[in-house]
């Protein structure tokens, strides 16, 4: 459980870095739009810290993804990493 539970905080930081860039935005855009501290967001990102999920959706209405698609795209790429 402990080892999912660190490939799930890696996953949630790699996704949101991946958004960001696929979106063209800088960590300031973001910071920006969401009303998160620009150094939060590089914590978030660099998977130091994890968001709550409060600011999780925040962030993520940025990108317009609802939470559990978000979710499940780093389960399945957690899955593929296991087999």
């Amino acid at each position: 459980m402990l080892e999912e539970i660190k490939f799930l905080r890696s996953g949630i930081a790699k996704e949101l870095k991946k958004l960001r860039i696929e979106n063209d935005y800088t960590q300031e855009d973001v910071s920006l739009k969401s009303g998160v501290n620009i150094g939060t967001i590089v914590r978030y990102e660099q998977g130091s810290v994890t968001a709550s999920l409060d600011k999780l959706c925040e962030i993520l209405e940025i990108y317009n993804i609802d939470l559990h698609i978000f979710f499940k795209l780093i389960y399945e790429k957690m899955y593929r990493n296991n087999n």
